[in-house]
C-alpha cells in the first residue's frame, strides 16, 4: 500500500535502514508502516484542506481581536478614572454601566450591553480575555467575521438579562453584575453546535479535539462555577445556552457554494430570534418599577456632595493645622476659610439645587432634602466660625456648633437612607 503523494521508494518516507527491514525478526515495513501511515496521512490532508477552506472563508479573523481590546481599555480607563484597580466597589461599577436589576428594568437597558465589558478586578479580566482569546480564532473562522461579532453581541445581552433576572434577591435588590463571561460561554456553546451539526465537514481528529476542549471548558467552569459564591452562574449558562442555539442556527456549510448561499438568511435568522428573545424576556421579567429621572438625581447628588466634601475638608484639615497655636493671625485664618473651604460648599449647595428635578411626592424627595441640609449647614457653620476669628464673639462660635451638629445629624440620617 501505498502514499499517494510519497511512494515506497521515497527515502523521505523510509523510517528504517534498509538492512533492519531486512532483519527476519522484524515486522515486514509494507505491513506494519504503510497502513498506519496511509491513514495518517489523510487524516493530516483532511486537517490541511479543512484549515485552507476556513482561511479562505475568513482570511482574517479580527472581530475577537478587537472585543478583547475594548475590555482592556475598558479596564484600564475605569482604574485610571476611579484608581479602584484590583477590588472595584460597587457603586463605582454601577456608575459605569455594571448591571443591577433595579437600574436595568427600571429604563436603563443599555446595560446589558455596557456591562458585558466590565470586569471586577484584572484577575476577572485575565480569565475571560484568555478563555476568549484561546477559542476565538477558531470560532471567527468557522462562523465568519460577522457572524461571530452578531453571536457575541447578542448572547452577551441575552446572558445579561438572564444574570439580571436569575439574581434578584427575595428582597427585591439586584447584585450588581459585570464581565464578559457569558458571551465567553456562548462562543465555547458555538464551537460544539458547529461540530454537531455540521459534524461531515471536520476531520474527525479536529473534530473530537475541538469537541473534548469546549465541553472540558464549559464543565469546568460550570463546576467551578457552583462551588463558588460570587459568580454569576445563570449568565454562565444563559450564554451557553444561547450560544448553542445561535450556533446551530448560523453554522454553514464548510463548501463554499452552499455556504455562500446561505450567508444572508442563517444570519437573519439567527438575528432575528436573539432579537425575539430578547423581547420576551423584556416583556417577561419582573420590573422594578423605579423613578430613574430621581435615581439618577440622588446620583448626581451624592457626586456633587462628595466632590465638594473632599476639597472643603482636605483645606479645613490643613488651615486647622497651620493655624492651631496662632490666634495672633486669626484674621488670616478666617480669610483663608472664605477663600479655600466656603467657595467648595457654596459651589456644592449651588449644584444641588440647579439639579433638584425631584418632584414633591417621590419617595427620593426626603434623601435629596437631606443632601441640601448637608451641604447648607456645613457651608453656614464654616462661615459662622470664620466671623467667629475675625469678632471673637461666643455667639458665633455657638452658631457654628449648632451648625456642625445639624450637618452631622443629616449626614446620619442619609446613612440610614442607604443602608450603611
Amino acid at each position: 500500500m501505498s502514499s499517494p503523494n510519497l511512494p515506497p521508494q521515497d527515502p523521505r518516507f523510509n523510517p528504517m535502514p534498509s538492512a533492519s527491514r531486512q532483519d527476519p525478526h522484524s515486522v515486514p515495513y509494507e505491513s506494519a508502516f504503510y497502513p498506519q501511515s496511509s491513514e495518517a496521512t489523510r487524516e493530516v490532508e483532511k486537517q490541511q484542506i479543512f484549515a485552507r477552506e476556513l482561511l479562505a472563508h475568513t482570511p482574517h479573523a479580527y472581530v475577537y481581536h478587537l472585543i478583547i481590546a475594548a475590555n482592556v481599555l475598558v479596564y484600564l480607563a475605569f482604574g485610571f478614572f476611579t484608581k479602584q484597580w484590583v477590588t472595584p466597589g460597587g457603586p463605582e461599577m454601577i456608575a459605569w454601566g455594571a448591571d443591577k436589576w433595579e437600574y436595568t428594568t427600571g429604563g436603563q437597558w443599555w446595560r446589558l450591553l455596557t456591562s458585558a465589558f466590565l470586569h471586577f478586578g484584572p484577575i476577572h479580566l485575565f480569565a475571560n480575555m484568555y478563555a476568549l482569546l484561546i477559542v476565538g480564532n477558531l470560532a471567527e473562522r468557522l462562523f465568519g467575521n460577522v457572524y461571530f461579532a452578531v453571536l457575541y453581541l447578542m448572547s452577551a445581552l441575552i446572558s445579561g438579562l438572564v444574570s439580571v433576572w436569575w439574581d434578584r434577591g427575595p428582597d427585591g435588590v439586584g447584585a450588581v453584575s459585570a464581565g464578559a463571561s457569558g458571551a465567553v460561554f456562548a462562543v465555547y456553546g458555538a464551537i460544539i453546535a458547529f461540530v454537531i451539526v455540521r459534524r461531515g465537514s471536520f476531520p474527525k481528529a479536529t473534530a473530537m479535539a475541538v469537541l473534548q476542549s469546549a465541553v472540558v471548558f464549559v464543565g469546568v467552569n460550570v463546576v467551578f462555577g457552583l462551588s463558588k459564591s460570587g459568580i454569576s452562574n445563570a449568565a454562565h449558562l444563559g450564554g451557553l445556552g444561547s450560544g448553542l442555539v445561535l450556533g446551530a442556527i448560523m453554522a454553514r456549510p464548510i463548501e463554499r457554494t452552499v455556504r455562500k448561499r446561505q450567508a444572508i438568511w442563517r444570519l437573519a435568522a439567527g438575528a432575528t430570534i436573539s432579537c425575539i428573545a430578547l423581547a420576551i424576556m423584556i416583556v417577561a421579567i419582573p420590573k422594578s418599577g423605579l423613578d430613574m429621572p430621581a435615581e439618577l438625581a440622588i446620583e448626581r447628588a451624592l457626586n456633587i456632595v462628595t466632590k465638594g466634601q473632599d476639597t472643603a475638608n482636605s483645606q479645613a484639615t490643613a488651615l486647622a493645622k497651620k493655624y492651631e497655636n496662632a490666634e495672633e493671625k486669626n484674621a488670616e485664618y478666617a480669610a483663608a476659610l472664605r477663600t479655600q473651604v466656603i467657595p467648595p460648599w457654596s459651589a456644592a449647595l449651588n449644584a444641588l439645587i440647579t439639579n433638584d428635578t425631584i418632584a414633591a411626592g417621590s419617595r427620593h424627595r426626603a434623601l435629596y432634602d437631606l443632601y441640601l441640609e448637608y451641604a447648607r449647614t456645613r457651608r453656614d457653620s464654616y462661615v459662622a466660625f470664620a466671623d467667629f476669628l475675625e469678632s471673637n464673639n461666643p455667639q458665633k462660635h455657638l452658631e457654628y456648633r449648632t451648625l456642625m451638629d445639624r450637618s452631622n445629624a443629616a449626614v446620619k440620617k442619609i446613612k440610614e437612607i442607604m443602608g450603611q
